[in-house]
């Protein structure tokens, strides 16, 4: 039978406060000093990330070069020793170019409880079991402990490592500072950048390119990595992109998306629609007060109900 110990835990943390605060403030001053890890030449990054579900204590995962644990183990959550540092991870693994297998165990054999994994590369989707929690429906399980691994395994998921790209993607892009018709653009500095980088502003949900159909785009400098985007229209939704330019004029693959909406300029003659939208899909018990104010002193607003329902 199960245990779920995290009220035991959380009285634990509250009794701990102070300490906590300490560890807290001394982890986020090792990864100001530290930041990520290089991989040896040769060999590509890539990060396993397990999140959510319940009895996360009970999950443990390795690579192997044969499916289902076969094989040569490379990598080992914890020490590497089976069972060892269970629970859920967010691990930067350096590993040769290949074809391997990533397993996921549970201690008791009866599924990973809504817990889920995604294993990626550079921002690109290696595997994630297809979004399912792994899950092998057997339980074969007779003991609380590790028992062996072929009846604790609940899937083990290929992932081929390709080589590591010579240009590397941005990270981090921002939207900030949004006015009725601009933005600011951030993001953080990639090496590999060596002549710039391209940005780009979408319509909502469309697909990063520089063909003519873009909102707007331009490069910066090497060593500049924002930009102040003019001339955008108001109370808008909006997609923004970023990507290195390298060596040779070659471009990586564009960033993460970051999605931003202008400001609407109401006295512009944009209507306000509140959190319900045009369509009226509130969630339950919503309580929101929107304030709006003339820019200068002593103008007055006036507000005309196009439509309300209640």
């Amino acid at each position: 039978m199960k245990t779920d110990y995290s009220g035991f835990f959380e009285q634990s943390r509250l009794k701990k406060q102070t300490f906590k605060q300490l560890s807290l403030l001394f982890t986020l001053l090792c990864f100001a000093f530290v930041g990520y890890a290089q991989c040896p030449t040769g060999e590509t990054e890539i990060n396993i990330t397990t999140t959510g579900g319940s009895f996360t204590s009970e999950k443990w995962v390795n690579i192997t070069t044969g499916i289902n644990g076969t094989g040569t183990q490379v990598w080992g959550q914890g020490n590497g020793t089976y069972g060892n540092g269970q629970g859920l991870i967010n691990q930067d693994i350096c590993l040769a170019p290949g074809t391997y297998y990533v397993n996921c165990y549970d201690r008791y054999s009866d599924g990973w409880d809504g817990t889920q994994i995604s294993v990626t590369s550079f921002g690109n989707l290696l595997n994630n079991n297809g979004g399912v929690s792994p899950n092998n429906f057997s339980n074969d399980d007779s003991t609380s402990g590790w028992e062996t691994p072929e009846d604790e395994l609940e899937a083990s998921l290929e992932i081929v490592v390709l080589p590591p790209p010579s240009c590397l993607l941005p990270s981090n892009l921002t939207a900030s500072n949004l006015g009725t018709t601009s933005v600011d653009l951030s993001w953080d500095e990639e090496p590999t950048a060596t002549l710039g980088y391209q940005w780009v502003v979408m319509a909502s949900g469309d697909a990063p390119v520089v063909d003519g159909s873009e909102v707007a785009t331009g490069n910066t400098a090497s060593d500049t990595f924002m930009h102040s985007v003019s001339g955008l229209s108001s109370g808008t939704p909006y997609d923004a992109y970023v990507r290195s330019i390298c060596d040779g004029g070659e471009f990586s693959d564009w960033s993460s998306v970051s999605s931003f909406t202008t400001q609407s300029d109401f006295c512009a003659g944009d209507n306000f629609v509140d959190s319900g939208g045009v369509g009226g899909s509130y969630s339950n018990n919503e309580n929101i007060t929107t304030t709006i104010s003339p820019d200068n002193s002593g103008d007055v607003v006036t507000v005309t109900f196009l439509s309300f329902d209640h």
